[in-house]
Parts: C-alpha cells; sequence; structure tokens
C-alpha cells in the first residue's frame, strides 16, 4: 500500500558518491592537524572556517544515514517529477578535486606526489561532473541495475561491537577478543554474500495504465524475476516511489520466495487524489536475507508517467433547470434551414398542406408521383464552457480546492453532454498559466481526449482573459449556450459597477444574455455539483 512518505521507515545510506564526499571530508580535517604546512600563514578566522566547511562534509556525505534518528537531517523537498535538480554532491566533488590539484601545484605535501595528486584531482572533477549530468539529463542514466549497500540499525550495534572487541584486542594484546572479533566478522560477511548472491540476475517491471481519475483505487502489478540457474531468492523488498509537484509516495512489496528460473507477481494498490502527471520510479529490490545485519539492493531505472484525470461527479437537480432555463431557444423570425434549425430528415409523398417548395421533382419524376424533403427541428445545443482558473498569489487549501472543483464541474457537465451521443459541438477553453482551447463533438469517443486536455490544466495569477472574450464573440448564436465558470472573488463576479478589467462585465457586453455566469466558490457550486466521498 503505498503512502505519503514523511520519515524513513527503515535506515537510509547515501549513494557512494555521498559516502566519497565524506571520506574526503575526513581526509582534509585530518590531513588539516596532521600537517601544519597547508595552514601556514592563515589566521584563525580562516582556520576555523576551514574546520567548518570539512566537517560539513562529513555530515553532508551521512545526511541520509542520520536523518533515521535526526529529523533534523531529512530532506524536506520534493523531487521534482522531471528527475531534473541541482546536483549538490557533483559540486562539492568539482571543489574539493580542484583543491588536490592546488596542493598538488604547490608542492604543499612532500610526502605525496603531486602526480598522484594530481589524478586524484582530475578523478574527483570527473566524478562530479558525471553527477552534475545524469541529474541535469536523466536519459543518459544507465539502463542497468545499480547496487545499493545499506547498514540497517542491528547490523551497525554488531559493526560497532566488532571494532570495539578489534580495538581492545590491539590495545590490550588479547588473543581472546581477537577470537571474539574473528567470530563475529564471519557471520557479517556472509550475510553480505549471501545478499550480493541472491541480488544476480534479478529483473523488476511493472504495468501502468495510461491514465486513471482522481480519487480511483489503482492495482498496480510489479513482476519480479529470477534469472539464476540454480540459486532462489529470499525475502526480497520491492520500493516503488511515487511523486508529482505536490506529494511523494512510497509504495511496497514483500516477495518471500522466488525460485530460480521463474517469477512472481506482487500488487499494491494506490489512490491518487491529484490530478496531473505522476512519476513513478525508479524501482527498487533490497533483501538482509538471513540476518538482517547488512542489506543490500539494486536500483532500476524504470522510469514511467501517469496521467490523473480530473474526478467526476453528479450534476444536481437544480443545475438542471438552471441551465434548462437559461437555455431556451429563440426562434428566428425569418425561416431558414440550418445544420442546427430545421434539418433533413427524409423524403415522403406530398400531403395536402405541404409547403410547395419542399417538392423534390426529381424524386417527384422517378416516382410518378409528387415527393417532398422532410425536415425536423433540432433541438441539439453546442456548449462554449469558459473556465477562468483564476488563483492569487499566495493560495491557501481552500483557493486550490476551488480551482480543482471548477475543474471537476467543468469535466462532469462535458461527459454528461457526450454520454447523451447527439452530434452537437462542445468547446472547452481554459485560461490560467497557459490558455487551452479544446473542442469536439458530443461523443462518448471524445470523453478521454477532453479529460486528458483538463488533467494538465493550471491555474495562473493573472490569466489571458483576452481570447475568452474573442471566442465567445464567435461562438454566439440562437442554439449556442455559453457558460462562464471563474474562480476570481464573488464580489467581482457579482459587482454590478462597469470595469473595463472585469472578464464578466466584457463577456456580459459581448454576449448580452446569453452568459450564464456560474462562480467556483464552495456555496453555489454545493447547488449544482456534488462530489462522491472515497
Amino acid at each position: 500500500m503505498a503512502s505519503s512518505r514523511r520519515k524513513p521507515s527503515r535506515f537510509n545510506s547515501g549513494s557512494m558518491t555521498d559516502y566519497l564526499i565524506s571520506v574526503t571530508g575526513l581526509a582534509l580535517l585530518t590531513l588539516f592537524f596532521q600537517q601544519p604546512r597547508l595552514s601556514a600563514g592563515w589566521g584563525k578566522e580562516l582556520r576555523l572556517v576551514y574546520i567548518i566547511i570539512t566537517a560539513g562534509l562529513i555530515l553532508w556525505g551521512v545526511r541520509k544515514p542520520l536523518g533515521y534518528w535526526f529529523p533534523f537531517f531529512q530532506s524536506k523537498k520534493i523531487p521534482h517529477p522531471s528527475g531534473r535538480s541541482i546536483s549538490w554532491s557533483g559540486i562539492l566533488l568539482i571543489f574539493i578535486g580542484l583543491e588536490f590539484i592546488y596542493w598538488a601545484m604547490q608542492e604543499l605535501l612532500t610526502w605525496a606526489d603531486p602526480l598522484l595528486l594530481f589524478l586524484l584531482g582530475g578523478y574527483l572533477i570527473l566524478w562530479g561532473a558525471k553527477e552534475i549530468l545524469l541529474q541535469q539529463v536523466p536519459r543518459l542514466r544507465s539502463t542497468r541495475a545499480r547496487q545499493r549497500v545499506m547498514l540497517p540499525r542491528p547490523g551497525i550495534v554488531y559493526l560497532v561491537i566488532m571494532f570495539v572487541m578489534l580495538a581492545g584486542s590491539l590495545l590490550g594484546r588479547s588473543n581472546m577478543l581477537m577470537l571474539v572479533f574473528s567470530l563475529m566478522a564471519g557471520p557479517f560477511i556472509l550475510n553480505g554474500w549471501i545478499t550480493f548472491t541472491m541480488l544476480k540476475k534479478l529483473d523488476l517491471s511493472r504495468v501502468l495504465p495510461e491514465s486513471v481519475m482522481a480519487g480511483e483505487r489503482l492495482v498496480i502489478d510489479v513482476t519480479l524475476s529470477n534469472n539464476k540457474r540454480w540459486f532462489s531468492s529470499w525475502l526480497m523488498t520491492m520500493t516503488d516511489d511515487i511523486r508529482n509537484s505536490h506529494e511523494e509516495l512510497i509504495a511496497k512489496i514483500l516477495f518471500v520466495r522466488i525460485p530460480a528460473k521463474s517469477a512472481r507477481v506482487g500488487k499494491y494498490e494506490i489512490c491518487l487524489m491529484q490530478r496531473g502527471r505522476y512519476q513513478f520510479g525508479p524501482l527498487k529490490i533490497s533483501s538482509r536475507f538471513p540476518l538482517g545485519l547488512t542489506e543490500r539492493g539494486l536500483e532500476f531505472n524504470g522510469m514511467e508517467e501517469l496521467l490523473v484525470l480530473p474526478r467526476l461527479g453528479r450534476l444536481t437537480t437544480a443545475w438542471r433547470q438552471n441551465s434548462q432555463k437559461a437555455a431556451e431557444l429563440v426562434e428566428e423570425e425569418q425561416q431558414r434551414r440550418s445544420a442546427f434549425d430545421d434539418e433533413f430528415h427524409s423524403i415522403r409523398e406530398y400531403r395536402r398542406g405541404d409547403n410547395p417548395r419542399a417538392i423534390h421533382w426529381r424524386t417527384s419524376a422517378k416516382q410518378n408521383e409528387l415527393m417532398v424533403r422532410e425536415y425536423r427541428q433540432s433541438r441539439d445545443r453546442h456548449w462554449v464552457l469558459l473556465l477562468d482558473l483564476w488563483q492569487p498569489e499566495n493560495p491557501n487549501q481552500q483557493d486550490i480546492l476551488q480551482v480543482e472543483t471548477a475543474i471537476s464541474f467543468v469535466a462532469t457537465i462535458c461527459v454528461e453532454q457526450m454520454k447523451k451521443g447527439r452530434n452537437a459541438m462542445i468547446r472547452v477553453v481554459t485560461t490560467g498559466e497557459n490558455v487551452s482551447d479544446w473542442r469536439g463533438t458530443a461523443t462518448p469517443a471524445n470523453m478521454e481526449s477532453l479529460l486528458r486536455d483538463l488533467a494538465e490544466v493550471q491555474s495562473g495569477t493573472k490569466p489571458d482573459t483576452t481570447q475568452l472574450v474573442e471566442i465567445a464573440a464567435l461562438s454566439r448564436s440562437t442554439n449556442t449556450q455559453i457558460l462562464l465558470i471563474t474562480t476570481r472573488p464573488l464580489n467581482e463576479v457579482t459587482s454590478e459597477v462597469s470595469d473595463e478589467k472585469n472578464i464578466v462585465t466584457q463577456l456580459q457586453k459581448t454576449v448580452g444574455n446569453d452568459l450564464l455566469v456560474v462562480p467556483a466558490n464552495q456555496e453555489t457550486l454545493q447547488r449544482y455539483f456534488e462530489i462522491e466521498p472515497i
């Protein structure tokens, strides 16, 4: 089951890059105290700054393990769905590499070969550049699974006791303590070898749908394949990261046993409540079997995206009555034939009282009797929905909920019209961060396309309402219902004062009384629209 990530559920180790930074920081701090020549001519302030920086490097490398016990070290930032961010570890490695090269050029370490320092500095610079490049261009990452080594809490305690025994045997010249150390080292090494062997030739994959509706429970299948010839894999824990721009979730599955040359399928259930794109991955598999002293894992590059469609609700009786009243057709004085007034239906025999102008002479000549065209008046209405997604610069939870409810309201209106399967046209124009314009016939086949378009619209602090006014003016007709749904404050929508910047005032000047305005506040939408609780 997927849940929000608030606190690490297990000891979480960093990457090899993090550990390299920590070890390098420890080496720099040791050289500072062991080689006074490096800091010759430095003042007290500069020495203090150097100590703080090197100590910071040590803590940076082990910040993820420390986050298990100290929440201060836990990262509060949610990664961007695209996977792109600044690699501070890479930047730190580049600066450390430059420092080693500086020492080599100045020959500050007399006991070290300058060529060795040059090679070490260049290696650190290349490693840092690689980390930055991979973070900015995720597609360059290798598709091969990456090895991960972690120490759970029992493993750390066990390792500390081992080193205490080792230190005691060396300082006290005790063979018995050395024997105890050796006996403890055996299980630790054996545990690491078994987990390493079990992780060989494993493959992990998942199956995602193209889209899912917000609030809908989704079951995802994950397949773990063991391609080894002889050995089974035991107690494998699969971890899948799920994130968007607002939240980060984590899902886990435990595979008890995967025999050799076989596969097992696990499932986890998740309910995504926010509209938009979610990114899944990377997939991780890990095991502590059999003793739980060491944990090894593999990280697969299985990154996939899932589009979450806006949640649908139910239109109330009050909405149906209000929209029906606003959409009463006004018959034109001059009768005309058009695609949406009198539509051609069939040809039939002439009856007394029929309009002579409706006689179809060619068919009459063939049938040797008068035949007339029969028309039926079409009451199918076109819908033009104008969605004004305004939001303040610092929105609160109520502002965000208002935007999402307005989008769900528009989506529900369109789906209701499409379910009727008529040939009327629907046009949805959205203004917010960008302008989106969708149009199509009111048929069930177009539901998916419309919902996918609404899934990615975003609100904005200064929506461009110019296109709304232009489209409303072009769409005005006797058989078109124009509807404005706006998230602006109620006092702007209901204001009787003429304001050239007011979107409602501009539209009323353009289309007159043909405009139906629905403020997207909680009170109004509760009368017209209901979302069933999950």
